[in-house]
Formats: structure tokens, C-alpha cells, sequence
């Protein structure tokens, strides 16, 4: 015991002389201790994995020992519970979890797929909304739809025509009588002459003295120099003419 945890060793301590040598009574004492419960192996067996430092092999022996101890704290001692154990697991993931919070304190003991699918259903069926007496006699009809009389609709055609005529007839005369929302087109107005019908370019006055006004072409004109500018000028001929 010197080789033992000191809680291990206090559990231990409190038990009879006779008791303290049996490996089954021993071994029930410190699962219920540390709450190793056969929901817990469960888990550790489902969830193991290797560790980093750890071999393949100490994996395989840990795994065995979870399942060990689960189907041991479930008393399952032959292949046909074994079977319904993992139909009954199997079912127990796809319940939803208020199902499972309803069951709370039996959920994890159960290991009957059958006993499991009873209390399953009968949990639905007492949750299932209850119906109106004659609600599945009840049968709904379509409402018809109205009867249209066929005089009727054609006085409705026409008023309905009649009356579009007269709101396009009222829009016409009120967008009449807006005021103008752009400013009219300005008249064309010579800056020139004042003439309207044209534009300064093309005002007939100014073209009439473009043609009267002729300026002289090659012409050499004579001209007295101002002394001032004698030393920048220098003679020349134009046509054998000084």
C-alpha cells in the first residue's frame, strides 16, 4: 500500500481486514469513488487516442480495458447483448437531446435496443399534438369564385372606357394650361446690322465690303526713309528697279 495514492490508501483504510483482500469488492469501492461509471468507460473507449509518446500496442490495451469495463458495468457476458448493446448505442445518437435530458436518470443504464424503441414512441406519442375531435372528418372546400354577370361586365367595360377617355382629356388640357416650364427659342438676330434671320458671319453688310475692299497685291510703293533708320536699311532691286 506504501506504493499507493494517499486517497486510494484512505479508502482503503476504512474497510475490514477480510475485505481489503478482495480484488472484486476493491475494485467496485474505487470505481463508485472516482465515479467510474460504465457511461464513462464508454466515452474513454469511443473517444480514445494514441498518444504521441505511446505505442500502437499501448493503445490496443487501453482500449480493450475501456471496453472491458464497459460491458462489465453493463453485464453484458454474450455476443447477443453485445449486439443489442450497439443497436441500442446506435440509436442513442440520433435522439435528440431533450429526449435524452428527459430520460436523464436511466439514459445511460439502458442497453435493450427494444426497451430503448418503447420508450422512444411512447415518449412521441404523449408529445405529439392532440387533434380536434372531427378535425380528420372536416374537409375544406375551395370557396367558387363570384358569378360575373356577363350585361354587368360590359356596362363595366364601357364605363371603365368612358372614364379613361375623361382623365386623358383632363391631363391633356392641364398640361395645356401649365406655364412654360423652358424658355421659348430666341429668334436669330444679327449683331451687325440688326436684321433678324441670320448671325454676324453671314450679315450681307459685312459681305458687300469684303468685295469692295481690295487689297493691292505685289505692290511696290515708294516712300520716303527717315534718316533715323538709314544705318538698318541697304538697297535693293524688285523687278530691275532700285
Amino acid at each position: 500500500m506504501g506504493y499507493l495514492p494517499a486517497d486510494i490508501v484512505q479508502v482503503l483504510a476504512r474497510e475490514p481486514e477480510e475485505q481489503a483482500e478482495n480484488y472484486e469488492h476493491i475494485k467496485k469501492l474505487l470505481l463508485k469513488r472516482f465515479k467510474l461509471s460504465p457511461e464513462v468507460f464508454r466515452q474513454k473507449f469511443v473517444h480514445h487516442q494514441k498518444k504521441a509518446e505511446g505505442t500502437w500496442r499501448d493503445f490496443l490495451f487501453e482500449a480493450q480495458n475501456y471496453l472491458e469495463e464497459w460491458l462489465k458495468g453493463m453485464e453484458v457476458d454474450d455476443f447477443e447483448a453485445l449486439k443489442d448493446l450497439m443497436i441500442a448505442d446506435q440509436m442513442k445518437k440520433r435522439v435528440r437531446g431533450e429526449v435524452q435530458e428527459h430520460f436523464a436518470d436511466e439514459w445511460t443504464m439502458i442497453k435493450s435496443s427494444s426497451l430503448l424503441a418503447d420508450m422512444l414512441d411512447n415518449y412521441e406519442m404523449v408529445r405529439k399534438p392532440k387533434k380536434k375531435p372531427f378535425e380528420k372528418w372536416y374537409r375544406t372546400e375551395k370557396p367558387h369564385p363570384p358569378m360575373i354577370n356577363k350585361q354587368s361586365n360590359k356596362t363595366g367595360n364601357t364605363s371603365r372606357l368612358t372614364h379613361t377617355r375623361e382623365e386623358h382629356r383632363e391631363e391633356k388640357n392641364s398640361r395645356s394650361r401649365l406655364p412654360d416650364m423652358f424658355e421659348r427659342r430666341r429668334a436669330l438676330k444679327c449683331f451687325e446690322c440688326n436684321e433678324p434671320g441670320h448671325l454676324r458671319p453671314q450679315c450681307p453688310r459685312l459681305a458687300k465690303q469684303r468685295s469692295e475692299k481690295v487689297e493691292p497685291i505685289n505692290h511696290v510703293k515708294e516712300r520716303d526713309i527717315n534718316p533715323f533708320l538709314d544705318p538698318y536699311v541697304k538697297p535693293g532691286l524688285v523687278n530691275g528697279i532700285e
